[in-house]
């Protein structure tokens, strides 16, 4: 089995190809309108027959246009025997490790700060968010049992001074999600897969 995995959720746009699992051969995908085509040139030469797409938090452009090139290549394959299946994963799990307690941070806007803990490649809690501030960004990782988190954020230029009020040494700077990490994760904890891929949305699309 060939799975394709994308994740854009950041300005660090990363594909992967895992086949039959073996570790993923990840590449980097080309910026503006090129990253298509490197998807394809990535995928060339043999089925697909599954795309997993990053669904966020994060560039909602670089979500949407992930799932939306999974929903194409399906759609475009959807008369033929073999169309593969598409599916969605957050992507602070492309940073998850094994044995490792990590909790993802990212800018939420609108002064919150969104988290995603995680124990290993298992999500402790769907991706919440608290206000921008040391106190409650401390409050929101307590009462997730023993342990402390090691925490990191795709978006450390906007966020770093704070998170590193907040966590300490803790905070361990900017990490971005890849592709092969997402791999890695699914492979780990198939569950984590959705089969209705979806961006993660942090606030309503109207606000009353």
């Amino acid at each position: 089995m060939t799975t394709l995995y994308i994740e854009r959720s950041t300005a660090n746009g990363t594909a992967a190809i895992c086949r039959d699992g073996a570790p993923a051969v990840q590449t980097a995908l080309a910026g503006g309108g090129a990253w298509t085509a490197s998807l394809r040139e990535l995928a060339a030469g043999g089925r697909i027959d599954a795309i997993v797409a990053g669904t966020g938090p994060g560039s909602f452009a670089g979500i949407r246009g992930a799932i939306a090139f999974a929903q194409g290549w399906q759609a475009g394959l959807a008369d033929a025997a073999g169309a593969p299946r598409i599916f969605g994963i957050p992507s602070p799990l492309g940073l998850a490790a094994e044995g490792k307690r990590l909790a993802v941070a990212g800018d939420a806007r609108r002064g919150k700060i969104w988290f995603a803990p995680m124990d290993g490649f298992s999500p402790l809690r769907d991706i919440f968010q608290t206000d921008a501030t040391p106190e409650d960004c401390r409050a929101a990782l307590e009462g997730f049992g023993p342990g402390r988190f090691e925490i990191v954020s795709p978006d450390h230029r906007r966020i770093g001074d704070l998170l590193r009020s907040a966590f300490g040494g803790d905070y361990s700077g900017e990490a971005f999600p890849c592709a092969a990490g997402l791999a890695r994760a699914a492979a780990a904890v198939p569950a984590v897969l959705s089969p209705r891929p979806l961006p993660v949305y942090l606030n309503p699309a109207v606000r009353p």
